[in-house]
């Protein structure tokens, strides 16, 4: 490894040195590029150490922080790139990201040429970058290096510029673009060799991904599988058609080939999927003998005992999560496999905190929800047995893990700079990130429109710089305040505390893919219930919310509605309680698109749906995205003033016929300012956002799709989700009256991404959405009797329930019109407003009366006997 390292290090630094003899400079300017020449000649002129290492990044920022010339600056470039490689070669990757975009901004804000940049920092920056998860950052780029690749006719940095993408898009699972992509550039470009065969195993590896297997043969048939990973889908597919000899002898020619290479990080992760075969082979031995491999190789020196009693020695790296998470997949001891899950769960939780944005962080947040549900698991187990509660609790304590962490990020950012409002730093780094998602939108728009590679260029430039600065502001805030918000847990006393001030139970769910487990919480119990996935409860719970997609379905077939609707409330309903006025439901996946209040707590033989027992007429509920935002969620609601947006689209067959009327109707109840047609624009609206306690959105929306981001209308533009995520909203509630505001594309551990998430995360902790394509006529009426309720309530949540009931009883309205498709869209999220006691129930009372004899009898036969004595 020091031979090859050294050779690779020198010829970098010869490389560079060769490019910068074409430049001619002043004498002092020449002295300090010389200086720092001689640094980098010190540095590959033996086999630096980390704290060598260390000690030149210190150098730098202490002798060459003033620069004046650009041969200074192109030195010191050169330098961080150098730096750069050696730090990756250690595996610590954060650190070699820092030193590749210093290179990178020092090289671009001064216009510096004569250096190849794209080969020594771009590249390696945006391949690091795909695998510390930024994988944001890494499109933008690889994107932004592929532009200039092309207009300066380097076909073969092009080429390596469409392979990196393509890895990014198979590491965020949009396998098919990762496809499109390969194939497309192999039919447009003559290749050479390697290049040629990295896409051909890139196709195959998505190909395997998507489960085209078939393809994926035929296509490793046609080209020589010798490189790295084309023997490592060659070894796939093997394993799959169950030719385990075969794939042996593939594994073999892999560690040959890693040995060669050199790249410990690499080898380690090889050893770890050498173990899974070992362990599908039934071979636990030579299993574990490999994780001990791969976990000696990345912690030399360092036991398990010793991990297990300092948890700061271990780092940020994947792959130290695949060894402990087998470890645990390995042992049969319950509590030794849950300690290697917090293992991995802290190791997991440092690569968290170095991810830029909110989308990938998103994507990375998926292995910790599938650790999550193997602990649920582990403890359920443990609970048949034992039946000790403590053990539903820490359960509980793992579901609320893996539950919108991304809004947890950023609602402990606000509640920072709300604490300390006057700390330049916070405020810097929440307009460094409200910047960052405006781009975001910007790139979008411009991907939308007809393609303009400048426009788009300028953009993915202001993009990596922002990234880095967000990195720097959040190193310096980790430093001054270091408790972190995904170690925020939930406190359970004041949980049930809360809940009996409020009336309230809590339904609380985890979608899992094996199982859906199930938690009814009240102020002084807790039950839980494991229920299988099968494909038949799944059918049954996609066909139920599909009832919703037409006003139609659900009248066409009533009996059937009823029977599904029956079924689910059994199961959800099971341990709920009707003596609690307030229902808090914490959605999962995808029932987080389930209605609960059209679920039926009786089965009726009728058709009168103003008569069907719904869970709408049982209680009061509230949604929370999780327990942690219930519990922090006591801000009282102060809604005395209204900002509303009605752009109604007259003369269009876009025309909104009630959203008149609906805008008269609350200007009536609140005070405020109402936008109607062509006030109604994007600019008024951010305008006048934050004047208001209370912002309502009549209007068209979009939930979006993988291409296009969920949006809201106004008469002149859009505002697209990632343009919401850079508002910092002050609203005490969002009423978006409008088509669809709930619905996005679902990642696991996350509400779905929507517009409605899109207000939350910009700081909005209660919302009124929509789950489906609303009905006009019948919107209209909800608002109305809502916003009536609301001004003597002031409590959404009973708002919404009571003007929903006032439809049902309607006399006026035709029982065709009372589906749930009508009134069941809107869905509340945030705090349930009603403060009341529990209420007594006839047990209680029995209990009470009870206790009240004894002691009377008690006292009677005490001054019986005293008399007596």
């Amino acid at each position: 490894m020091k031979s090859d390292f050294f050779y690779t290090v020198h010829f970098i630094f010869l490389v560079s040195l060769f490019m910068m003899s074409v430049l001619s400079t002043n004498t002092t300017a020449q002295d300090l590029s010389d200086s720092i020449y001689h640094d980098l000649d010190e540095l590959v002129d033996e086999y630096p150490t980390l704290t060598s290492l260390n000690l030149y990044q210190l150098k730098i920022k202490e002798r060459y922080s003033s620069l004046k010339s650009d041969q200074e600056r192109l030195a010191l470039v050169i330098m961080h790139c150098n730096l750069g490689f050696c730090l990756k070669e250690y595996g610590k990757h954060y650190d070699a990201v820092d030193q590749y975009r210093k290179a990178w901004g020092l090289y671009s804000n001064h216009d510096l040429t004569d250096y190849d940049i794209i080969e020594y920092c771009l590249k390696p920056l945006g391949n690091l970058l795909t695998i510390t998860g930024n994988f944001s950052d890494a499109e933008n780029i690889i994107t932004h290096y592929m532009q200039m690749a092309q207009s300066q006719g380097n076909h073969i940095a092009y080429t390596a510029g469409v392979i990196n993408l393509s890895v990014v898009y198979h590491n965020i699972g949009n396998y098919s673009a990762a496809l499109e992509l390969l194939e497309s550039h192999l039919r447009k470009v003559d290749i050479n060799g390697n290049q040629k065969s990295l896409i051909e195993n890139n196709i195959t590896t998505n190909l395997l991904a998507l489960k085209k297997h078939k393809e994926a043969e035929i296509k490793i048939q046609n080209y020589e599988a010798r490189s790295l990973s084309g023997l490592k889908n060659k070894a796939q597919i093997l394993i799959k058609r169950k030719q385990y000899n075969a794939a042996r002898k593939a594994l073999v020619e892999i560690e040959l080939l890693l040995a060669e290479k050199k790249s410990p990080r690499q080898l380690a992760k090889f050893y770890v999927e050498k173990s899974q075969f070992h362990f599908l082979m039934e071979e636990e031995d030579s299993a574990i003998v490999h994780l001990e491999r791969a976990r000696n190789i990345l912690l030399p020196t360092v036991g398990m005992k010793e991990i297990f009693m300092k948890k700061s020695l271990l780092y940020a790296e994947n792959t130290l999560i695949d060894i402990f998470d087998a470890y645990a997949d390995y042992t049969d001891d319950s509590d030794l496999k849950l300690d290697y899950y917090e293992l991995s769960f802290y190791v997991e939780k440092l690569i968290f905190k170095n991810i830029n944005d909110a989308e990938s962080k998103l994507i990375f947040q998926t292995s910790n929800r599938s650790r999550s549900e193997k602990c649920i698991q582990i403890l359920y187990e443990q609970h048949q047995y034992s039946k000790n509660d403590s053990l539903i609790w820490r359960a509980l304590h793992y579901a609320e893990k893996s539950k919108a962490r991304v809004l947890k990020v950023s609602a402990h950012q606000k509640s920072l700079l709300e604490q300390y409002p006057t700390d330049s730093l916070l405020q810097r780094h929440q307009d460094l990130i409200e910047d960052q998602q405006s781009l975001v939108g910007k790139l979008i728009r411009n991907q939308l429109a007809e393609p303009d590679e400048n426009s788009r260029s300028r953009l993915s430039q202001q993009f990596i710089e922002l990234s880095s600065q967000i990195s720097q502001t959040q190193n310096s805030i980790d430093k001054n305040y270091p408790h972190n918000a995904l170690e925020e847990e939930v406190n359970f006393k004041l949980l049930q505390k809360q809940l009996r001030t409020e009336s309230a139970q809590i339904l609380y769910t985890f979608f899992g893919d094996k199982n859906l487990y199930l938690f009814w919480i009240t102020h002084d119990e807790i039950k839980w219930q494991k229920h299988s996935i099968k494909k038949s409860f799944k059918e049954e719970l996609v066909k139920f919310i599909l009832l919703f997609e037409s006003s139609t379905l659900i009248n066409n077939d009533i009996p059937n509605f009823v029977n599904i609707s029956f079924s689910l409330s059994k199961l959800f309903g099971r341990d709920l309680k009707q003596e609690y006025k307030n229902l808090i439901i914490i959605p999962d996946g995808l029932l987080s698109f389930l209605p609960f209040e059209s679920l039926i707590k009786e089965k009726v033989n009728h058709s009168n749906y103003s008569k069907m027992p719904f869970w709408l007429t049982k209680w009061t509920i509230a949604y929370n995205t999780s327990l942690n935002f219930y519990q922090l969620n006591q801000k009282e609601l102060v809604l005395k003033t209204l900002y509303g947006v009605f752009p109604i689209y007259s003369n269009s067959n876009r025309f909104l016929k009630s959203s008149k009327r609906e805008a008269e109707m609350i200007s009536d109840v609140f005070e405020g300012k109402i936008d109607l047609n062509e006030k109604a624009t994007k600019s008024n609206f951010l305008r006048n956002s934050k004047q208001f306690d209370v912002l309502h959105l009549s209007t068209h929306a979009s939930g979006g799709d993988f291409s296009v981001p969920a949006y809201i209308e106004f008469i002149d533009d859009v505002l697209l989700l990632p343009e919401i995520y850079a508002q910092n909203f002050e609203a005490n509630l969002v009423v978006l009256s409008a088509c669809e505001t709930g619905v996005g594309k679902v990642v696991k551990g996350a509400t779905p991404i929507s517009l409605a998430r899109g207000f939350q995360f910009a700081g909005v902790s209660n919302i009124l959405l929509t789950q489906w394509k609303v009905n006009d006529n019948a919107t209209s009426k909800l608002m109305t009797d809502f916003y009536r309720d609301l001004k003597e309530s002031k409590s959404p949540a009973k708002s919404i329930k009571e003007a929903r009931i006032s439809y049902l009883m309607d006399k006026s309205i035709s029982n065709i019109e009372k589906s749930p498709y009508y009134w069941a869209a809107f869905n509340y999220y945030g705090k349930v407003g009603e403060k009341e006691p529990v209420l007594i129930n006839r047990n209680h009372i029995l209990i009470i009366g009870i206790t009240v004899f004894m002691i009377l009898l008690g006292l009677y036969s005490f001054r019986h006997f005293y008399k007596r004595s």
